[in-house]
């Protein structure tokens, strides 16, 4: 057989010979089904995942804001701190339960708190106990001292306000009822009310207690104390004499607990009011006794900004035609 021999050097099929085995090496590797690889480290991606998981999870943690249930945002109650930043008027109780030993104590609440009006219930005081063992600076003082063991009430009232008792009241092992009058303008009066009333009083102190507060009911009336009543569970002949003088008990949230049960209290220590709109309350923890602290003040209302409209600069038409349209039988009977 004849064969024609090439004149030149030989040429492989892929170049040189290293080529050739390199193109080999390719071609066997591409018959096999390649591993997915998502990176080139596929090895240590679990470990990377882990780690990673556990460093966010310690960021949240050490926030310190995670929300255990997340959802739409609720409003919070106002705290110590939102009552000494208020910018109005500003009530507080306290069953003190003995105030002559606990003075100084109650002196730095209210240059802390710095209330305007502070009710004491349980004051413990006698007649022989001057007001200037029991002054406090800016403070004047009204008492209705006790007649039995325990009882009394105190109220202090800052000095920059006008204000006078207008009643004072005590009727032994029934309550200790102390109202007065705050004259906040020319126009403008306040009522507030101190009570306290024994667990072991007779179911005829609650009449007496309405036939009191009544006549004083005119104005914006505000009544701070420790009526023994469970307002958690506010019995059906006391909701119906509040209702019957439009007064609501605006106190949410227990305000004396069990110390052998934490999670059982009772709201024993109130805040009526005519005009429960315009106040909120808190209640937070104090040292003074077992009861806690509440406090009540005006909320926060934005003034709306009015434009004044010129009717001489409207045509006699229009302005005719806009006060046809407002409410009110007879209000162009003079055109």
């Amino acid at each position: 057989m004849y064969t024609e021999k090439r004149v030149g050097p030989r040429i492989e099929p892929c170049g040189t010979p290293k080529e050739a085995a390199r193109y080999c090496h390719i071609f066997y590797h591409a018959k096999k089904s390649a591993p997915f690889i998502l990176c080139p480290q596929r090895s240590r991606r679990p470990v990377l995942i882990a780690f990673s998981r556990t460093i966010i999870l310690l960021l949240l943690c050490s926030a310190g804001d995670v929300e255990v249930n997340p959802g739409l945002a609720c409003p919070q109650a106002p705290s110590f701190v939102d009552f000494c930043d208020r910018k109005s008027l500003g009530f507080m109780h306290v069953n003190i339960r003995s105030l002559l030993p606990k003075f100084v104590l109650l002196t730095a609440l209210a240059h802390s708190a710095n209330p305007d009006v502070l009710a004491v219930s349980e004051s413990w005081l006698r007649k022989a106990t001057k007001n200037s063992e029991i002054s406090i600076p800016n403070y004047n003082i009204f008492r209705q001292d006790r007649t039995a063991k325990g009882e009394g009430v105190a109220v202090y009232c800052r000095d920059s306000l006008q204000s006078n008792v207008i009643l004072s009241r005590s009727i032994p092992k029934q309550f200790e009822l102390l109202i007065l009058k705050i004259t906040l303008s020319r126009n403008k009066s306040l009522t507030v009310a101190a009570c306290y009333r024994p667990p072991s009083a007779p179911s005829c102190a609650l009449d007496t207690i309405c036939e009191l507060i009544a006549p004083h009911l005119a104005s914006e009336f505000v009544l701070l104390g420790d009526l023994n009543w469970d307002m958690l569970n506010t019995p059906a002949v006391l909701q119906s004499k509040l209702d019957a003088l439009n007064l609501t008990q605006i106190i949410k949230g227990p305000t004396r607990y069990n110390p052998k049960s934490v999670n059982k209290g009772t709201l024993i220590d109130v805040i009526l009011t005519n005009w429960p709109s315009k106040y909120t309350s808190a209640v937070f923890n104090q040292d003074l006794s077992d009861h806690c602290t509440h406090c009540l003040y005006p909320l926060r209302i934005h003034s709306q900004t009015t434009t004044p409209h010129h009717c001489q600069t409207l045509p006699k038409t229009l302005l005719l035609a806009g006060l046809s349209n407002r409410p009110g039988p007879g209000i162009l009977e003079g055109y």
